[in-house]
């Protein structure tokens, strides 16, 4: 891509995506399959348009989920004070995010938050048509982390919520989503 340019001055980039990929090669892929036994459901398996990235967004969401949430278990279990709790759980979220980010941003983007990927679609950053496999990759990739953090911590995780957020006691669900819709502006 940066070879192009430099190169190539004269390239129209409205028909590429950000990683300079032209459209017309991803449509081309999903074009289908006249052999019956190589397709499922008349599309080739080997060549299921967006692939890279669905699964880019399903592993970066599996291990946003994974790590962060295992993390705040991990915390309870090592008995740290609340300061170096909050500490040791922020660092481990943003290492994840920004190993994500440079591990897998270069197939999806890495939203690996499906409040991304809308706000991404509704800022022009993202084509329609992967709304919907990055919404089911993301939920998938999540699913699945729950379910590991299920099968590594047991009874004793799930008793500690599975590392999920809590409201601070005072604090009604209406108060508590009303600073979540605000934190996730500000995101």
């Amino acid at each position: 891509f940066i070879k192009k340019l430099f190169l190539e001055p004269s390239i129209d980039f409205s028909s590429m995506d950000w990683c300079g990929r032209s459209a017309t090669s991803i449509e081309a892929i999903a074009q289908p399959v006249p052999n019956k036994e190589s397709a499922l459901f008349g599309v080739s398996t080997r060549f299921i348009p967006y692939k890279k990235e669905c699964l880019a967004e399903m592993l970066g969401t599996y291990l946003l989920v994974l790590v962060g949430p295992g993390s705040s278990i991990v915390a309870s279990f090592l008995d740290l004070a609340t300061t170096e709790a909050l500490v040791f759980v922020a660092f481990v979220f943003g290492g994840t995010v920004g190993l994500v980010v440079l591990g897998l941003g270069r197939f999806s983007g890495a939203h690996i938050n499906p409040a991304i990927t809308i706000a991404s679609l509704s800022g022009g950053r993202l084509r329609q048509e992967l709304l919907v496999p990055y919404l089911a990759a993301q939920i998938s990739g999540g699913l699945l982390a729950g379910l590991s953090l299920r099968l590594i911590f047991g009874a004793t995780g799930v008793r500690l919520g599975l590392g999920s957020t809590r409201l601070i006691s005072g604090f009604s669900p209406i108060e508590g989503a009303g600073l979540e819709a605000i934190g996730t502006y500000f995101l």
